[in-house]
């Protein structure tokens, strides 16, 4: 993640993919929802990302869809604390 502005942070996934986030205190929230990432061969959207963090260790949540071959698959993701080092 890379911080844009006092309210907006840019996270990139291993995939390749670029989403926004705006901050307001220390939660981060998918801005806007629904954004679309084309790759190869598939097409991911994210409908919700949420992250919060102490500034020691943070929780995050996902949702969204992965469009391949004309098949959707729906995902939830959840980290539960990832912990600074």
């Amino acid at each position: 993640m890379t911080v844009k502005s006092d309210s907006a942070l840019v996270a990139r996934t291993a995939d390749g993919c670029r989403w926004t986030l705006a901050v307001r205190g220390n939660i981060a929230e998918l801005d806007p929802p629904g954004q679309v990432c084309q790759r190869p061969g598939e097409t991911v959207t994210v409908d919700f990302w949420q992250v919060a963090s102490d500034g020691k260790e943070q929780a995050s949540i996902m949702t969204g869809v992965v469009r391949r071959d004309g098949l959707d698959s729906s995902f939830v993701l959840n980290v539960g604390a990832l912990t600074r080092r």
